[in-house]
């Protein structure tokens, strides 16, 4: 049976970020923090601020669910939200990140996403 081995949950203010990615040193902070499918994705909405705020919260959570945040051998652009047919997110892991994650004990993340007008919220679920 499955026990919850770490939860994380992140709130991410939507117009900081997006005067962070408009801003000077935003297009490496993109290529830095989202992976090439996220940010292909965002490129084609309106205002991508929202959609790339609410995978930056994802990440920021799957870090604390982990326990050790963002830092090396964890990389931001190695942890993509994904989404199946119904439109479920999930975490896709790849490279170090993946490896980090499998060596740490893996298990099954679970994830939950939700934004506002003003807000992105992201949880994770880390079971074992």
């Amino acid at each position: 049976m499955a026990a919850v081995a770490g939860i994380g949950v992140d709130l991410v203010e939507i117009a900081r970020l997006r005067r962070l990615l408009e801003g000077p040193g935003g297009d490496g902070l993109r290529e830095r923090l989202f992976t090439p499918a996220e940010r292909a994705e965002a490129g084609g909405q309106a205002d991508p601020a929202p959609h790339l705020a609410v995978r930056f919260a994802a990440k920021e959570a799957y870090g604390k669910a982990l326990g050790c945040g963002i830092s090396p051998p964890v990389s931001w652009s190695e942890i993509g939200v994904v989404q199946d047919a119904a439109g479920k997110p999930a975490l896709e892991l790849t490279g170090a990140t993946a490896r980090h994650f499998a060596a740490a004990g893996g298990g099954r993340l679970l994830v939950s996403l939700g934004r506002g007008r003003d807000y992105a919220l992201a949880l994770v679920v880390l079971e074992r």
